[in-house]
């Protein structure tokens, strides 16, 4: 059966108005509580502290959804103020605590956004936009089977491209190799 596009496979959409994470949504290794992040501090808004990087294999604030379809777009909207180099906040396409694409807002001399990969050898930064404005932040990702197309945008309407990841094979998970983890994005993969 061929692949459906995105729009007719239907939309989901979280506004983080509930006090409870919608079971569509995940965490990495413990439950989401007050360690994590708040739905209550600011009523409409996912609040995120601040713990591990993506590739520690301790506690992590990700908040993610399984992916389930081979095309789709996922964006977020943010608010987030980074003063330090090691602090950042974006969107991810996550395999596991080595192998992830990163589309993230940072610091580092001034605010950046930051196209990072981790292909089991480290972060490799493939892309940068300089001078990223204060305010609201929204990214974007454009998965279309192995290429994945980030964007950023300051109204949601008007998108400039990050950048482009071809070929992104060490993103899924697929029979015969030697991946044990499963792609976080992807419910009951049999790997």
């Amino acid at each position: 059966m061929a692949e459906q596009p995105a729009s007719v496979q239907g939309n989901w959409r979280e506004d983080f108005d509930g006090s409870t994470l919608d079971p569509e949504l995940q965490t990495l290794r413990i439950p989401f509580d007050d360690t994590l992040g708040s739905l209550t501090a600011r009523p409409g808004f996912l609040r995120l502290y601040g713990n591990d990087s993506l590739n520690s294999t301790f506690t992590q604030s990700t908040v993610a959804r399984r992916w389930q379809h081979f095309t789709f777009r996922s964006e977020t909207r943010m608010q987030f103020s980074p003063v330090h180099f090691q602090q950042s906040a974006g969107l991810t396409c996550y395999y596991s605590t080595a192998t992830y694409a990163r589309c993230a807002l940072c610091y580092e001399r001034g605010r950046k956004i930051q196209l990072v990969i981790n292909r089991n050898h480290g972060e490799e930064l493939v892309a940068e936009v300089d001078h990223v404005k204060e305010g609201a932040l929204y990214l974007k990702v454009v998965v279309e089977k192995l290429t994945r197309t980030f964007y950023y945008s300051y109204d949601g309407e008007n998108w400039e491209q990050v950048g482009v990841l071809e070929n992104c094979i060490y993103l899924w998970c697929i029979a015969g190799m030697k991946r044990v983890q499963g792609s976080f994005w992807k419910r009951k993969t049999r790997c």
